[in-house]
């Protein structure tokens, strides 16, 4: 969303310039819960709201769900990472 346009819709939900207004994006591997993100949800609103001061209804939470082979770190894919055990660490 663009700067002007978050900005009107915060005053349309009641917010004013200046305030702490944070969105929190989320980017996990597919598979969690509706339970687990609606607790991650409360979890990271509940620290938001005491690390910044935002009330409970400005702080919003985004989640995406990435599938494994859509993720790589270190050049390696997850889901190739999953699929290969790890190496035996050498004594």
């Amino acid at each position: 969303m663009r700067p002007a346009a978050r900005a009107r819709f915060a005053h349309s939900r009641g917010f004013h310039p200046g305030e702490p207004m944070p969105l929190i994006r989320v980017e996990l591997f597919e598979g969690r819960t509706v339970e687990q993100k609606r607790a991650l949800a409360a979890a990271l609103t509940e620290a938001t709201m005491k690390t910044l001061g935002s009330p409970a209804d400005a702080v919003d939470v985004m989640f995406f769900d990435v599938p494994k082979h859509d993720w790589a770190t270190a050049g390696v894919l997850a889901s190739d990472r999953a699929a290969t055990p790890p190496a035996d660490p050498k004594p």
